[in-house]
């Protein structure tokens, strides 16, 4: 996962909590599929849904790694990238606060369903949070994003904060 080109201590800061990121390290397991959006199901004329594609880089690994938001629903932690809030604490702009409450919507909706199959661990319990801000930072790692690779002035103490929440449990 490391690369030549990279400047940043990410890598090493990661490996230091590593054994933090999941609870679940002795299972239950999950098929994890990186790349899972509508772009990459196949369906019939009546949307019932005949495939999945795109498993190249798919993995099985700790219940937490499922626990991902869609991409389009995805965001930095605001830890390192903090939203613009009015007086009143609302979020500024307009596309960043649709996101946040569609990705709330998301969340009661797996949740609603966990509760009617009676799914434990509960993968929306794991969708928010210490953990789920370091596998997203991984994933962009993984995905070769610049400003991971050499931090911008200011991004350094935001990477630290998100792994020093996951440390305290946050």
């Amino acid at each position: 996962m490391s690369t030549p080109d990279a400047t940043s201590d990410f890598i090493s800061r990661i490996d230091e909590v590593s054994s933090l990121i999941s609870k679940y390290d002795d299972g239950p397991f999950r098929i994890v599929h990186p790349d899972f959006g509508h772009n990459n199901i196949i369906v019939d004329d009546d949307f019932n849904i005949l495939g999945v594609i795109d498993w190249e880089k798919a993995f099985v690994g700790p219940a937490e790694m499922a626990a991902r938001f869609p991409l389009r629903l995805q965001m930095y932690p605001e830890t390192l990238l903090p939203l613009a809030r009015d007086t009143d604490g609302k979020i500024v702009d307009k596309q960043s606060r649709e996101k946040v409450q569609n990705r709330e919507l998301f969340m009661a909706a797996v949740a609603f369903r966990e509760d009617e199959l009676l799914v434990s661990p509960r993968l929306s319990a794991n969708m928010i949070g210490a953990p789920a801000d370091v596998l997203f930072l991984i994933r962009m790692w993984e995905e070769r994003m610049p400003w991971l690779y050499n931090y911008e002035p200011g991004v350094e103490n935001g990477v630290i904060a998100v792994l020093n929440n996951l440390r305290r449990g946050d």
